[in-house]
């Protein structure tokens, strides 16, 4: 009796697929082209003429905003720029629908493509990818929007680092909508120019409130991580006394 014929090994469900990688670069080339595009369009704008033609043309601004906004997920332009054209250009509560709808889709578009082309990489406890999905697990929900109520973390690396993790589809997306909104507001809220709201008593209150805001978040992330601390390195222990390599 023969030796069994080799049979290849099937390719595994998890990898990100050749159709996949292929939609992706796409995907890409098409927003580095719009990105070229605008580059090239902007000197031969007249700024005096498109704020002219706000008014007439508002809901061609906000597609353009929102546009804009998924464009933020995938090449360097900066949200709060685009938050305060849109004050400044659309007024603070249809600004701040506009960049909020941009901003969920792109967050969502950012969670999706990484949740799919990460699935192929190593998540045992000893690995880098593991370490950070035990610590996302341990700031659970109030750690997911205190880091959006970080200014000096960027929005985009949330975005993609989450989908890296175990984190659910519905906590994603309720804890970016609830995590962007005061970045956002106080953004559009600048945009708007409401110079004389700003000098009154409202802007302290919503100040204090965000600064609250990121005091309990701080606490909360501490608490947990210090909770985590100890089964992280039980975990570590557990896994260099294992008597396979």
């Amino acid at each position: 009796m023969g030796p069994a014929p080799h049979t290849p090994p099937e390719p595994s469900g998890d990898r990100p697929t050749r159709r996949s990688i292929w939609l992706v670069i796409g995907a890409v080339a098409l927003v580095a082209g719009l990105a070229v595009g605008l580059v090239l369009a902007l000197p031969t704008l007249d700024p005096a003429e498109l704020m002219a033609r706000v008014p007439q043309t508002p809901r061609m601004i906000a597609l353009l905003l929102v546009g804009l906004m998924v464009l933020h997920n995938f090449v360097p332009v900066p949200a709060e720029a685009i938050a305060i054209c849109a004050g400044a250009a659309l007024g603070i509560p249809a600004g701040v629908a506009t960049v909020w709808i941009g901003a969920m889709l792109g967050a969502a578009i950012a969670f999706g493509l990484s949740r799919r082309l990460g699935r192929g990489l190593p998540r045992d406890p000893s690995s880098v990818l593991g370490r950070v999905d035990q610590t996302w697990q341990a700031w659970g929900a109030p750690g997911l929007i205190g880091l959006r109520l970080v200014p000096l973390i960027s929005f985009n690396l949330i975005n993609y680092a989450a989908g890296l993790t175990s984190v659910g589809w519905w906590t994603f997306l309720w804890t970016t909508a609830i995590g962007i909104l005061p970045v956002l507001v106080v953004s559009v809220a600048a945009g708007a120019g409401l110079h004389a709201w700003i000098m009154g008593p409202a802007f302290y209150v919503l100040l204090g409130a965000v600064c609250v805001a990121l005091l309990l978040a701080r606490v909360v992330l501490r608490r947990r991580s210090l909770a985590a601390a100890p089964h992280v390195a039980q975990t570590e222990t557990s896994v260099s006394r294992s008597p396979f390599p």
